[in-house]
């Protein structure tokens, strides 16, 4: 008995090992298809060329997520400042008024707000998942060439 339970261990251990592999691959991949088609860099900024999503709303969304993506992937920037993720989504001429409340939907399943209410100094940091409904968004886009 024992001996077959460590055979089915190191049956799931392999196919740990394949799977782990190939999830090393895929970022690798996913990481350089982070290229000028999704992301530019203008000054030490990342601006989101192409974004998805259906509403306002969601667009604003999609481009936070994104923007962060692209600040970690491209720049090794973690925290980013609430100004420039603004900027990116005025880019696409999304009204900036609901901003703080469209970003607090996301806090803190998908981003993380550092600094105090009113602040001009709020940074934001994707959480690991975050980061992963960031990926899929990138890859979306990559698939479909979607562009808002």
């Amino acid at each position: 008995m024992d001996e077959e339970i460590r055979k089915k261990l190191e049956k799931i251990e392999k196919r740990l090992s394949v799977l782990e592999g190939l999830s090393k691959k895929e970022n690798l991949l996913l990481q350089e298809n982070l290229s000028d088609e999704i992301f530019e860099e203008q000054d030490g900024k990342i601006v989101v060329t192409q974004i998805t999503g259906e509403t306002p709303k969601e667009k604003a969304k999609n481009i936070v997520l994104l923007s962060l993506l692209g600040y970690k992937q491209k720049l090794g920037e973690l925290d980013v400042h609430a100004s420039k993720l603004r900027e990116n989504v005025a880019i696409h001429q999304i009204p900036l008024e609901n901003f703080g409340t469209w970003v607090k939907e996301l806090s803190p399943q998908s981003i993380i707000k550092k600094g105090k209410r009113g602040s001009t100094k709020i940074t934001y940091k994707l959480t690991t998942f975050g980061e992963a409904k960031a990926k899929n968004l990138l890859k979306e886009i990559l698939a479909n060439g979607k562009t808002g």
